[in-house]
């Protein structure tokens, strides 16, 4: 029997940085792919983040001369969750009386709501950073909370186990 020690301290931990890195390469990699020439590459993992964004090229950020494939608001989110994200988990021992005043998680929700339906009421007073920065906010604050959630959930399945790790 192998026990595998995890060199961030926990399962949690290990495996929320390698789905935060494999997001995040899923997201850069199409654009270096396209520039290099591998277009059916490209193409294939581009059109694998269609089901959770709009993916509409004049409002993503592009990078090396192709859109990336997710747009400003998304990258945003996803930007402030691996911040946040990254900043719970630098906190493992913070409980939930050290969480943001969940007035600010609405507050944040308020704003992503707000910059989502202002074209309707306000064209042209979006930009790609506007979107960006609502969507950044949200994730940023809404990770501390699914880190709690994560952890509480993978403490309950370690209690259960009541082992280590075997292959």
């Amino acid at each position: 029997m192998v026990k595998i020690r995890f060199w961030c301290g926990s399962r949690l931990a290990f495996y929320s940085v390698a789905f935060l890195t494999f997001s995040w390469c899923l997201i850069l990699l199409p654009s270096i792919l396209f520039s290099e020439g591998w277009n059916a590459a490209g193409a294939l993992l581009h059109a694998s983040l269609r089901p959770i964004c709009h993916q509409i090229p004049d409002r993503c950020f592009h990078w090396l001369g192709y859109p990336l494939p997710i747009c400003a608001r998304c990258l945003g989110m996803l930007s402030g969750f691996t911040l946040g994200w990254t900043a719970a988990l630098g906190f493992e021992s913070v409980r939930r009386s050290c969480l943001p005043d969940r007035r600010w998680l609405w507050i944040s929700l308020g704003l992503l709501a707000l910059d989502a339906f202002s074209p309707f009421f306000f064209p042209n007073v979006q930009t790609h950073w506007t979107r960006f920065l609502s969507g950044f906010f949200f994730g940023l604050l809404f990770a501390p909370y699914a880190h709690l959630g994560a952890r509480e959930v993978s403490e309950e399945f370690s209690r259960k186990q009541q082992g280590a790790v075997t292959l």
